[in-house]
């Protein structure tokens, strides 16, 4: 799981979700699935949190020398985000 976050000015925030839409029409193979989010007590914070096929997938993406769409989403909105690398240990899908 990767979640890249960034403060995003108010004034830059269609243009935020305008250039996610865009890199979710065009998603990397092997990413399964992607949220943009806003924090609820700081509508500044902004995150996009991908969930990957696996390990592997991610650091072939990583190693390809591109940089990743969720960061050029941030930065269309002029913010530099910080990036964080999970490893998923459990989880459960409601059924």
């Amino acid at each position: 799981m990767t979640i890249v976050e960034g403060k995003v000015k108010k004034e830059n925030w269609l243009k935020l979700k305008e250039a996610y839409k865009k890199a979710a029409d065009n998603l990397p193979v092997g990413l399964i699935k992607t949220f943009l989010i806003q924090n609820i007590s700081d509508a500044l914070a902004w995150r996009i949190v991908s969930i990957w096929e696996s390990r592997e997938v991610l650091e072939k993406m990583r190693s390809s020398g591109e940089t990743p769409g969720a960061i050029l989403v941030f930065r269309v909105a002029e913010s530099e985000p910080e990036v964080s690398i999970f490893e998923v240990a459990l989880s459960k899908e409601a059924v």
